[in-house]
């Protein structure tokens, strides 16, 4: 399953690269919002006919990178649709399988008197090396962190939809170096931050950007557990990646 996942988010680089600016356009903009976006909201927020907006929508809906929702809109009228990026719902499944086994090797480490958090980066790394093993990587190494936000965009946009595929549920920011994770199983009970869980997914992507990039973009991971959600900054390779907890 977590091959398909893969495969599927190969897929989803070579399709964005197809896209046509105006497609692009859209895609990114939907990529900037947190929350799912009506072609009321994002004809606004791009200056776009509503009419030219819905068939580009439709467009990336059959390509598989927008999905859609209907939503009920308060009134008596009828359902309206809500747009975002799309994330496979089959990987979601696995994540979720992902997590309670990780729960489960912690407790009995636990038990056995071991310290956890110092080997939840260790087994981060292994585990984005096992995911790897037998994949072709799509590469970003001509890509320079330090470049301009015009050459960074495209460069972000194949990041986001990358991990995306993985089931972090990507967004990106203000930022052109920082994007938000929706999808990031850090917390523990009452949402609290689960620090074996953070260094693990922070090593996990820490190890996915520096492989994809060569050593060029290295990642930290930021839980915020007032918004619940994570920020994933990208730097060189001159900054020390790390994890930690927005207070």
């Amino acid at each position: 399953m977590t091959q398909i996942a893969v495969g599927r988010s190969f897929q989803a680089l070579r399709e964005l690269a197809a896209l046509t600016s105006t497609q692009y356009q859209v895609l990114s903009a939907l990529a900037e919002q947190l929350r799912p976006q009506s072609v009321q909201q994002l004809s606004e927020h791009l200056k776009m006919h509503p009419n030219t907006l819905r068939e580009h929508l439709e467009v990336l809906c059959e390509k598989g990178q927008v999905k859609r929702s209907r939503q009920k809109n308060g009134g008596r009228g009828r359902p309206v649709w809500y747009y975002e990026p799309a994330v496979p719902a089959s990987f979601e499944i696995v994540d979720n399988l992902a997590t309670y086994r990780s729960s489960a090797v912690k407790k009995v480490l636990e038990r056995r008197g071991i310290e956890i958090d110092i080997l939840a980066a260790e087994f981060g790394r292994e585990w984005a090396g096992e995911l790897f093993a037998h994949e072709v990587l799509p590469t970003h190494a001509q890509i320079d962190p330090k470049a301009p936000e015009s050459a960074l965009e495209l460069h972000l946009s194949k990041v986001r939809i990358f991990l995306s595929s993985l089931g972090f549920s990507a967004r990106t920011t203000q930022s052109p170096q920082e994007m938000i994770l929706l999808t990031c199983p850090v917390w523990g009970e009452e949402r609290e931050v689960d620090t074996y869980q953070l260094n693990l997914y922070w090593a996990f992507l820490d190890e996915i950007m520096r492989v994809v990039t060569h050593g060029q973009i290295r990642a930290s991971l930021v839980a915020v557990p007032k918004e619940g959600y994570s920020r994933l900054r990208l730097h060189g390779p001159e900054l020390e990646p790390t994890a930690s907890i927005q207070v």
